[in-house]
């Protein structure tokens, strides 16, 4: 269970680096911040260690809320509720685009 656990984290550590928008964020914001120029190995270890730690705080109620939702949509009952409550709100999103186009 260790190594999955360690797996399943390296796996969603990969893709949200990968995440076009973290690149476009900093893209837009660090040439603001800092000489790009100047940015040295160390300086660069020091943003990449950084964006990990942010990244962890960000993410980590957002993996106990997934943790949560995984365990209560275990159930045929449960998901069918969901199902039911996601296809209503889908339903009155096609009505009031169909009453505004009108």
């Amino acid at each position: 269970a260790g190594r999955d656990a360690a797996a399943t984290f390296s796996a969603g550590l990969l893709v949200t680096l990968g995440n076009p928008k973290t690149i476009v964020f900093y893209l837009a914001l660090l040439p603001n911040l800092m000489d790009l120029t100047a940015v040295t190995a160390t300086d660069f270890a020091v943003l990449v260690a950084l964006t990990f730690v942010v990244l962890v705080i960000t993410m980590t109620p957002y993996i106990a809320l997934a943790g949560r939702a995984r365990a209560r949509l275990r159930t045929p009952r449960s998901l069918r509720l969901v199902i039911r409550i996601a296809a209503t709100f889908l339903g009155g999103a096609a009505i009031t685009i169909a009453a505004r186009s009108q």
